[in-house]
């Protein structure tokens, strides 16, 4: 008996489609707005340095103007300060119209080429026991020997032994301690000089 082989064969068509691949997942919206935000946050930030460099350099203007004062106004700073302080002035001679025609007793004579220096140092040593002791250049009287300054005791005095005697209460007992001369613009009155001791003086001693 012969056998029959059935053959089921599936009915044929169209092949069905291949399903296609999932498309890539989308980022998210706020991984999309990321950039712009950066860029921002950078723009802000050059900005506010910008801003930082204007104001300092508008404050170092500033402090120039002022003459680097730090708020001193620029007048006041710049304005050289003045002294107010003034040296001891040299003690003066007197001047020749108050003396002419009167007695002094003259202490010490100093030639004026010897310089103010020595001429003060002088000075000060014979105030220590006349304190009254001033000065004057003869070059001011013609009844004296020009080129010298004097240091001497005003007095008053009448004559010249009221000089010496002046000289006698400080222990000037000597011509080279002590003299009195008269002043005046006449060269004729030179030889009125009036010379210790006070008891028995040599010289002119009154002016006649």
């Amino acid at each position: 008996m012969t056998r029959r082989t059935a053959l089921l064969l599936w009915p044929t068509g169209p092949a069905a489609p291949t399903p296609a691949a999932p498309p890539p997942p989308q980022p998210p919206a706020q991984r999309r707005n990321r950039t712009p935000l950066l860029l921002t946050v950078i723009a802000v930030a050059v900005a506010v340095v910008a801003a930082t460099a204007v104001v300092y350099a508008l404050r170092g203007s500033g402090k120039d103007e002022a003459g680097g004062s730090g708020g001193t106004s620029g007048s006041t700073a710049s304005s050289p300060a003045t002294s107010t302080t003034q040296p001891s002035p040299t003690p003066t001679p007197s001047e020749p119209p108050t003396l002419s025609g009167k007695w002094i007793a003259q202490l010490f004579t100093e030639p004026v080429a010897s310089g103010t220096g020595v001429r003060g140092q002088r000075l000060k040593k014979i105030r220590q026991s006349i304190p009254e002791a001033v000065l004057l250049r003869t070059d001011d009287f013609a009844s004296l020997r020009p080129g010298f300054w004097v240091i001497y005791a005003p007095g008053p005095f009448t004559d010249g032994r009221a000089a010496l005697n002046f000289c006698a209460q400080h222990g000037r007992t000597t011509p080279n301690d002590c003299l009195g001369r008269y002043l005046s613009t006449s060269s004729a009155d030179y030889d009125l000089q009036c010379r210790p001791p006070v008891s028995s003086p040599t010289g002119r001693c009154t002016r006649t």
